[in-house]
Formats: structure tokens, C-alpha cells, sequence
């Protein structure tokens, strides 16, 4: 279903931010997914450059039904695993990792060597 929704946000604003037009579109995105997935609540930023360049929040932002707006700190939940797979991705297109490789033939030593000591001398 996320994936769909992602999907969906994406094809949305690719289709109206690839001919140049301003990011207004963002907020039909929005209202467009919500109502195709049934979402109580949702906020999308659009960024471009390494700007943000839209940002828009719709519904509730928890079930209590405090409204959700663009201020709204939201929980990143897994979000980093995104983010280190697409690093570790790039990693692979530069040809530096191989996935069909064991992670122990790319580490000095054995991963059950790294203590957690060692982590919190950081």
C-alpha cells in the first residue's frame, strides 16, 4: 500500500513538475492520494535542488484528530533503511560493493568483533 502511495505522489508530480510549471500541483498530488488510499492524514514536500520548494499537510495527525499541518513533526520511523539502501546502492553502481558478496569479505574482521563498547567510545 505504501508503495502504491508513493507511486501514485510520485507519477503525479513528475507528470507536473517535468514540464516546468510551478510546484501548485503539489497540493492536487496530495488530495489525489489521500482520497485514492483512503489516508486520514498526509504531508509531502516537494524538493528540488536541495530545496524545498512545496510543502503540503492535509487531515489529522493522529487519532485524537489534531489537525496535521506543515509544522507537525513527524516520526521517521524506518526511514533511514531507505536511505542506507539507496547509499549502499550507489556504492554498487560505482562498482565499489557487490551484493552477492558476504559483508564479512568487505570488514577487517569478524562483525562479532565490533562490541559495543567500541561503539559508544564514539
Amino acid at each position: 500500500m505504501l508503495s502504491a502511495l508513493v507511486a501514485t505522489l510520485a507519477a503525479s508530480l513528475w507528470s507536473t513538475t517535468a514540464a516546468g510549471q510551478s510546484p501548485g500541483p503539489l497540493s492536487a498530488a496530495v488530495d489525489e492520494v489521500m482520497q485514492a488510499t483512503g489516508s486520514q492524514g498526509l504531508a509531502a514536500a516537494l524538493v528540488e535542488d536541495g530545496r524545498v520548494v512545496a510543502l503540503e499537510a492535509r487531515g489529522k495527525r493522529n487519532a485524537a484528530g489534531d489537525a496535521l499541518d506543515t509544522e507537525t513533526v513527524m516520526y521517521g520511523a524506518s526511514l533511514t533503511k531507505t536511505a542506507f539502501a539507496y547509499m549502499v546502492l550507489q556504492l554498487v553502481d560505482e562498482g565499489r560493493i557487490d551484493l552477492d558478496r558476504s559483508i564479512a569479505e568487505y570488514l577487517p574482521r569478524p562483525l562479532t568483533d565490533y562490541g559495543s563498547e567500541e561503539i559508544a567510545d564514539r
